[in-house]
């Protein structure tokens, strides 16, 4: 803006805003003069002014709310706050206002009992003779994870330990494991986040074959029924020279452990563990939690290794009789508490996935009506390097009309990006996918029936009377429209005022100018002379 410029602006508005900071804290060096359009009585009305949740929760939680409730005018209220689901109230409150207590801020939790999508409506009942009652509702949505994962156990021989990892598995609710004998293995190792090998033999070699076709992520624990031969034989991470003789086996931890946080157990005090006799050769790049110690004396050979290759993770324990450290835990601290956090740390390690798509997409899980959509997806080849020739599209589904929309993808700067406009409420389902190759990305989001326009019927009388002080202005109404003008047209300050300027320029400094002057001089003097005038 000029600073010279010192013209008025008037505006006509109903002082109701609905996106951007708030206006009536702005100065303006120009003078404003609102004229504010709409209806200026002063309404009884409640409104929900914000619900503040989470896009995501997990089954079997409980996911906070909060609500935001405003009161306007001078009457004692009270309403009742309902939340509904299913149009089934699942929370009620009442709630007081005065005309000083006019905002209310309800905290409150709802259960999530099952996965997928969840659209609740929140409503505060309408007053009597309540004028605006589109604001009295707001519609809000939840996602609903399954955070739960299944983990599979395979044996050929019972052991205590196998208990024991079901215990410390399932110590943390969210976690299951299946517990199947080898010959009854069903070919599903897909299904799990992780599968324990438990003293693999021969019999294990599909299952193996598996794990290494699909990169499935293990811990593989031996004992002196392990089949080494076999062993060395099925994977390159590990290699033993076993001889048939046990030995017991203290642990010692490892205090530059890097690859994930993990505690030390006093490890050197807990029961020996069991394990046959071999130097243990290890193949691939690694990392030991846990070392052996024989007699109290720490030895080079590892007791817990981690392996991290790409997108492949796994986990070896070299001996038996583990079920032991955890009643010992048990005993010592009176809980199990200690001794599972050392045992989820692995668990966790083992159960996420590092693996990426090459199609990344940035979208939020919930829209307004009438807001425009903005969708942005990053392609990625073969090296995990941004392809900005990549043909991507973006297909569209209405979920209950079934209608497809394909629309391709604008580059804009480093990503890709598509607009959605005039989508009415519901559910969509959505599909990014490259033309090139069979890489692809799903997913969905919901339109709320939600417009903020109608959130208020009246006009912003208190804002648009600050904007107008604030700028040194005046706030008139409609019918205040002719004194407006005479004094925009009688104040001194907007008098007109004539400025004139000269600048004298040499004709030598305009060259085109010049030239013709002298070319017109030339021809007259050159048609003088042709028809003999002097």
């Amino acid at each position: 803006m000029n600073d010279k410029n010192i013209a008025p602006i008037i505006l006509l508005s109903d002082g109701n805003q609905t996106y951007g900071n708030n206006y009536g804290f702005y100065k303006s060096k120009q003078q404003i003069f609102p004229v504010i359009i709409g209806d200026t009585t002063s309404y009884k009305d409640l409104k929900i002014e914000n619900i503040n949740v989470n896009s995501y929760t997990y089954i079997d939680h409980n996911f906070p709310v909060e609500i935001f409730i405003n009161y306007q005018g001078k009457p004692n209220v009270s309403s009742k706050l309902e939340i509904l689901k299913n149009n089934k109230v699942v929370f009620k409150q009442i709630l007081n206002f005065t005309s000083n207590d006019n905002s209310k801020n309800e905290s409150f939790k709802l259960p999530a009992q099952s996965i997928g999508k969840h659209h609740y409506k929140a409503i505060i009942n309408p007053l009597k003779n309540e004028k605006n009652k589109v604001n009295n509702v707001y519609n809000f949505s939840i996602e609903v994870l399954d955070e739960k994962s299944k983990i599979l156990l395979l044996y050929d021989v019972l052991h205590p330990d196998i208990g024991f990892w079901k215990r410390t598995i399932e110590s943390n609710k969210q976690r299951k494991l299946i517990i199947e004998y080898i010959l009854d293995y069903k070919d599903n190792i897909s299904d799990y986040q992780f599968v324990i090998l438990y003293q693999p033999n021969n019999r294990f070699r599909k299952v193996f074959s598996h794990i290494k076709d699909q990169d499935i992520n293990f811990l593989l624990q031996t004992g002196t029924n392990t089949d080494w031969i076999f062993l060395n034989q099925i994977q390159d991470f590990v290699q033993k020279d076993a001889i048939e003789t046990t030995q017991n086996i203290n642990a010692i931890f490892n205090t530059g452990f890097t690859t994930f946080q993990s505690i030390d157990l006093d490890f050197e005090k807990l029961p020996p563990l069991q394990n046959i006799f071999g130097d243990i050769k290890i193949k691939r790049s690694h990392q030991n939690l846990l070392y052996q110690a024989i007699n109290n004396i720490q030895t080079e050979s590892p007791l817990l290794t981690v392996f991290q290759q790409n997108n492949w993770k796994s986990v070896f324990l070299y001996a038996e009789n583990i079920y032991s450290w955890r009643a010992y835990s048990y005993i010592t601290h009176k809980t199990f508490e200690n001794f599972d956090n050392f045992t989820n740390s692995i668990f966790q390690f083992l159960q996420y996935s590092n693996k990426k798509n090459r199609i990344e997409v940035k979208y939020q899980p919930f829209y307004f009506a009438n807001e425009t959509i903005k969708i942005n997806s990053n392609y990625y080849d073969a090296n995990y390097v941004f392809d900005k020739n990549a043909d991507l599209e973006f297909e569209l589904i209405e979920k209950e009309s079934k209608k497809k929309t394909n629309i391709p993808f604008v580059l804009k700067g480093n990503s890709f990006e598509v607009n959605l406009k005039n989508l009415r409420s519901g559910v969509y389902d959505f599909k990014v996918f490259s033309n090139v190759n069979k890489q692809n990305f799903k997913g969905n989001f919901s339109i709320l029936d939600y417009s903020i326009e109608q959130q208020n019927v009246q006009s912003n009388y208190i804002d648009l009377q600050n904007l107008a002080k604030n700028s040194k202005g005046e706030l008139f109404l409609p019918s205040q429209i002719d004194k407006l003008l005479n004094k925009l047209s009688n104040s001194e300050d907007y008098i007109i005022v004539q400025q004139e300027s000269t600048r004298i320029k040499s004709l030598i400094n305009w060259k085109w100018l010049l030239a013709l002057i002298v070319l017109s001089l030339g021809t007259e003097w050159f048609i003088r002379k042709y028809n003999g005038l002097t």
